[in-house]
Parts: C-alpha cells; sequence; structure tokens
C-alpha cells in the first residue's frame, strides 16, 4: 500500500469505511494529486473502499501504479463504479465540493452517510515523507537560483514587470511551474502584501521586494528577499530588524510548539514595531502554496516533526518602505532547516 494511502487509513478508519475526493476543472482538489499520485491535479474522482483497492475515474493522466484507472465513458460511470465497490460511510472532503454536486450524490447513492474528512485529509498532508521533501527540495533549488536573476535586475534599476517576465521565463525553462505569480514589488508598492508587478523601474534607494516560489512534480516551494541596494539609515534598519527577527524565529521554533506562541515571540522581538507587522508568520507548504499550519497569532495549530512550512516576517513602515524574509524548511528534531 502506498505511504500516502496507509497514513490516511490509520487516522479515517474508526470513523468512515470509504473515502470519496471529487476534484472539477473549477475547484482541483490537491487532495487527488496526493492521495491517487496523479501527475497533476485533474477533474475527476476517486474512490477507495477501505477493504479494497482505490480506483480514479479521470478522462486521461498518468497515476500510482497502487490505483486502478477506469477512463470516464458516460456521466454515471463514477457512481455505479461507486455503488459497485460498496461502503456505507463515504468520507469526503467539504472544502472542494460543491452544496449541488454533495447533493447529488446523496441522491444517487442511496442509504449512505457522508462524513467531511476535509481535516484529516488535510493533516495527514501535513507531515511530510523523504519523497515529498525531495521535490520540494528541487523545487527550492530553482528558486534560489532564480534569485540571482532578481539581484541582477535590480542592480541594473529594471521595470518590475521585465523582472516579473524574466523569472517567469526562468522557471518554465527549467521545465517547473510557478508555485504562483512572482511578487515584484518596490517603493510604495512594498507596503502591501499582495501586489501586482508594474511598470515602475525599481529605484536602488527603494526596498524591492521578491516573493516567488517554483512547482516542481507537483510540490512548491516559497520565499522572499528584500533588496535595497543604496539604503538610507532608516531602510538599512529596517533590512537588519527583519533578518534578525527571521533568524529569532527560525532558532526558536521546535516541534510541539503552537504556532501562535512562535508568533507571538516574534510579536514580542519587534516590540513597538510590531504595528507595522500587518500579516502572519507564514504558512504550511505541499501540494498547496497555502496548507496546514497556518503561522499567525491566534493559530492553535501544533507544530510538528515533518511539517514543511515557511518563516516570513515582515514590516511594512510607511514613508520607509516595506520588507520581508521568507523560507521554506522543515521542522526537524534539531529545529528548523531551510530546504
Amino acid at each position: 500500500m502506498k505511504p500516502a494511502l496507509k497514513k490516511i487509513k490509520e487516522r479515517v478508519e474508526s470513523k468512515i469505511d470509504a473515502l470519496l475526493i471529487v476534484s472539477s476543472g473549477d475547484a482541483p482538489d490537491p487532495n487527488m494529486r496526493y492521495y491517487a499520485e496523479m501527475d497533476e491535479i485533474v477533474s475527476g474522482v476517486f474512490y477507495w473502499n477501505l477493504k479494497g483497492t482505490p480506483f480514479v475515474v479521470v478522462s486521461d493522466s498518468k497515476h500510482s501504479a497502487g490505483v486502478r484507472k477506469i477512463k470516464r465513458k458516460t456521466r454515471d460511470t463514477p457512481y455505479e463504479l461507486i455503488c459497485k465497490a460498496g461502503g456505507k460511510r463515504i468520507g469526503y472532503n467539504a472544502n472542494y465540493i460543491s452544496i449541488n454536486r454533495l447533493k447529488s450524490l446523496k441522491k444517487k447513492l442511496k442509504g449512505v452517510k457522508f462524513i467531511d474528512v476535509s481535516e484529516e485529509l488535510t493533516l495527514v498532508r501535513s507531515i511530510k515523507m523523504p519523497s515529498e521533501l525531495k521535490e520540494m527540495k528541487k523545487a527550492s533549488s530553482l528558486t534560489k537560483r532564480a534569485f540571482k536573476i532578481a539581484e541582477e535586475s535590480v542592480l541594473a534599476e529594471r521595470k518590475e514587470l521585465e523582472l516579473f517576465a524574466d523569472l517567469t521565463s526562468f522557471y518554465y525553462k527549467k521545465g517547473a511551474q510557478l508555485a504562483f505569480d512572482p511578487i515584484v514589488a518596490s517603493g510604495k508598492n512594498t507596503l502591501y502584501i499582495h501586489t501586482n508587478a508594474t511598470n515602475k523601474k525599481m529605484k536602488s534607494s527603494d526596498t524591492v521586494i521578491v516573493d516567488m516560489g517554483a512547482k516542481w512534480n507537483g510540490y512548491c516551494s516559497d520565499f522572499t528577499e528584500t533588496y535595497c541596494v543604496n539604503p538610507n539609515k532608516a531602510r538599512y534598519e529596517l533590512l537588519e530588524t527583519v533578518g534578525m527577527a527571521n533568524a529569532y524565529a527560525r532558532d526558536l521554533v521546535c516541534p510541539g510548539m503552537t504556532a501562535g506562541d512562535l508568533c507571538l515571540a516574534v510579536k514580542d522581538f519587534f516590540g513597538k514595531q510590531a504595528e507595522y507587522w500587518p500579516y502572519g508568520l507564514g504558512h504550511g507548504v505541499g501540494v498547496e502554496i497555502h496548507e496546514y499550519p497556518s503561522l499567525s497569532l491566534n493559530s492553535n495549530h501544533v507544530l510538528e516533526k515533518g511539517m514543511v512550512f515557511t518563516i516570513e516576517p515582515g514590516l511594512a513602515v510607511p514613508g520607509v518602505g516595506g520588507a520581508r524574509l521568507e523560507h521554506t524548511g522543515v521542522l526537524t528534531s534539531k529545529g528548523f532547516k531551510i530546504l
């Protein structure tokens, strides 16, 4: 049995006897990629009577040898196969299925109890296996290489959009996908968490934030650097403070700590400047660019060995600029290890 399937079975078999994942073009479920080991997130149905062999019904896609593939023929085929496979307590992912689709399932599969196991699906994915870490290290390696392009572009005071185009081209030429559209922001644009690249030139006296990540074999990375070629005193101190906050958080985090406690420690580290910290400390990364755990002040998520997440403290100071420093890393028994 594939490791991912073994992990989810151990977690849910006491409450369900079958697992259903429905993925559509307008709401592709990343769990299809993870549990069926598809080559990409696709439209289709994954079903597994926990006592039998899982199968997927899709139009066409490569998939794991441990999952039986059935090519879609008619609209009713998946339901007929599910009925044949059996299961009276079917677990499903409420985050990626519409109310109308669920009503349709209940109508077609009479006498079945549907149980939301979205939390269990997410928790299982949060602890990364060695094979996943391998893919994420590759994605991280590509992203680190892309920062060389960013540095050269900032030094040349090129336009934000020019750098955006160069970064996008780099990833595609290397055979990778974008984990998300790169964020290139300079000057006043650095005060915003998310912003689109513009035709604005990146001045050497301004801070420039470059936030980007690659997706390699379905797994993401996420890193951010802040540049300022000729900083004044205020911007120099801004970069120094954010850099120290990042190092402080990476040194402090350990298995068993809650995400909220880690964020509170960083808030205390910032002191009065914490009023200029407008977002969370980080987020989980995997087949999705944002997944469990959430590193925010009100988060009670327990950080565990094997979790991959970002640490990205930052400040946005009006009249000075914004700065962020972000690393994707895995939590080990010895602490946070940058991928």
